[in-house]
Parts: C-alpha cells; sequence; structure tokens
C-alpha cells in the first residue's frame, strides 16, 4: 500500500485498526502511522482508530 502510494505520489496513506487489537495499533505506531480519529460502534462494543501515515519525504 505505501509502495504504491508512494509511486503515485500521493501525500499520505491511511488505514483502519481495531480498538479489541492493541498489538495491531502498536505494530501501526511502529511504522510510523498517528491516530486521526477514534471511531466506536453503536452499541459500543468496540470500535476502531483511522490511523495515517505521512508519505513526503521530510
Amino acid at each position: 500500500m505505501e509502495r504504491l502510494a508512494a509511486e503515485r505520489h500521493m501525500p499520505e496513506v491511511w488505514l483502519e485498526v481495531r480498538l479489541s487489537l492493541p498489538s495491531n495499533i502498536q505494530f501501526y505506531e511502529r511504522l510510523g502511522y498517528h491516530v486521526l480519529q477514534e471511531c466506536r460502534y453503536p452499541d459500543d462494543t468496540d470500535g476502531w482508530y483511522i490511523m495515517g501515515k505521512s508519505m513526503l519525504v521530510r
């Protein structure tokens, strides 16, 4: 996904990660993603983060 975004000169990549899978959240944080928004299911049984990573060279 990141390779394709870089090839297409996209400035950012977004993904969604369930809150009930904290190891997945940590994995994406180690790859440079940060939380953009928290969302919840209507019955509040779980939720997810929308996470993003800048593809711009710093």
